[in-house]
């Protein structure tokens, strides 16, 4: 009983940490966006 919770918890873990991982991808890649069409207009 107690190991599934132990897996339950890895795995709730190692989506979390993705989930982050793929935020700051995206977050990186509207910043390059951002930085173009400032210097579009710059």
């Amino acid at each position: 009983m107690s190991l599934l919770l132990v897996i339950l918890f890895f795995i709730g873990l190692i989506m979390m940490i993705s989930n982050q991982y793929a935020m700051i991808k995206k977050m990186d890649e509207m910043n390059e966006s951002l930085r173009e069409i400032n210097n579009k207009l710059g």
